[in-house]
């Protein structure tokens, strides 16, 4: 990616010589393709595609299932999501099953097929909105052709199980949750390419920081870098609470249990982390500081089960 100026080009040109130098691979220029933006003009875009000898093309299509684009996503660009959700439905009817198996439906398949896409982009708001409406209809049988009575609002269906509601996510908070992990990742690791994210976004001018790669402006609000944490941590049954304090380090704690047989993090990512827009680390061992302010929290809870707790830190 690059301006269309001959310096480019020769730079862009020999980083790929000195890859293929040093890998031993080569480039099929057949398979390869060059996009541009709409703003460059005509004979950039030749003399471009000349210097390369690789040949224009107008969409590049998906990599790994994303649509690649220069432009902003777009509604028509995970429409394939929908779709996907609306056959999942499809094959079902809703007076088949029970009101419980419906929602290990909607929970276990079609709240789950927009996840691995949410993990790395923000979804346009259209995109996510038919979801959850298909959500939200079909526990009650509603469909496009005949609408049924709805006995709860949504926003009690949303709900954690353990609050009354059904669990079923919504879908907006669900994509800022698990983008919490490209947060964490851009904002700590030391990796080349969260070192160049945070050396071009974080450090920059607020002007600059509401624009840039549709991966920062996923996780950008308002223009702003969140740092905010939230930790889901595992403690096994040997672990042994000593004393009962308030977990006051941390903003908030949501302490559960589940037995020891059950799939701890999946239930809690699904069940509590969808309601959270901080970033998710997932601590199977956890450092001993936390572990000792949480374990003075679980005072009174069995030892003979499992322990998770999900805490929100500033």
């Amino acid at each position: 990616m690059g301006t269309t100026t001959p310096s480019t080009t020769s730079s862009i040109k020999s980083v790929l010589e000195a890859f293929c130098k040093e890998s031993g691979m080569k480039i099929n220029l057949e398979e390869s393709k060059l996009l541009f933006s709409k703003n460059t003009c005509r004979t950039h875009r030749e003399e471009t595609c000349l210097a390369f000898n690789i040949q224009e093309t107008e969409d590049l299509g998906k990599n790994l299932g994303f649509p690649i684009s220069l432009s902003p996503y777009k509604e028509r660009d995970f429409s394939f999501i929908v779709e996907k959700i609306q056959a999942k439905l499809a094959g079902w009817k809703s007076n088949m099953l029970s009101m419980a198996g419906r929602a290990v439906l909607i929970n276990s398949t079609c709240a789950t097929i927009p996840s691995y896409f949410m993990q790395y982009s923000r979804l346009p708001k259209a995109t996510m909105s038919i979801p959850d409406k298909l959500n939200r209809d079909f526990p009650w049988g509603s469909t496009s052709d005949k609408k049924k009575l709805h006995l709860v609002s949504c926003e009690i269906v949303t709900q954690p199980k353990a609050v009354g509601g059904l669990g079923i996510p919504n879908m907006d908070k669900r994509n800022k949750a698990l983008l919490g992990n490209l947060v964490f990742r851009a904002s700590s690791s030391q990796y080349p390419w969260a070192c160049l994210f945070r050396h071009q976004f974080v450090s920059s001018s607020p002007a600059r920081l509401r624009q840039g790669s549709s991966n920062w402006k996923a996780i950008a609000i308002d223009g702003k870098f969140t740092n905010k944490s939230a930790y889901l941590l595992q403690l096994d049954h040997q672990d042994n609470a000593k004393d009962k304090t308030l977990c006051h380090h941390f903003d908030t704690v949501i302490p559960r249990h589940t037995y020891k047989e059950a799939n701890k993090c999946a239930d809690h990512l699904a069940n509590l982390g969808v309601g959270l827009p901080q970033s998710l680390v997932i601590l199977s061992y956890p450092p001993s500081s936390i572990k000792k302010l949480l374990l003075e929290d679980f005072m009174g809870l069995t030892t003979q089960r499992s322990v998770s707790a999900l805490c929100a830190d500033d």
